[in-house]
């Protein structure tokens, strides 16, 4: 039974996995990690502000997935530019 799942997962699911990932808005949004090292902050920083910075998580546990949109984080750190 195993082996049967496992050539099912390797033959059809994970090719369609990496195409959806590559075709569909997944590929838009970064990690926390991305985006701390985008921002050049540290990780701290990045869990510190979560509840300011627009985000998407995925699912209701604490360590459920975080993503961010790279738009709507231009879009919260325009409020904080100052012009000089």
């Amino acid at each position: 039974m195993q082996w049967v799942i496992m050539n099912l997962w390797t033959a059809y699911l994970a090719p369609n996995i990496q195409d959806f990932r590559k075709e569909k808005m997944i590929n838009n949004y970064m990690t926390k990690n991305e985006l701390a090292k985008l921002l050049n902050i540290s990780l701290a920083t990045v869990n510190r502000k979560l509840k300011e910075i627009p985000h998407i998580k995925m699912g209701n546990h604490r360590v459920s997935r975080v993503l961010f949109d790279p738009e709507k984080v231009k879009e919260y750190l325009k409020k904080f530019e100052v012009n000089t």
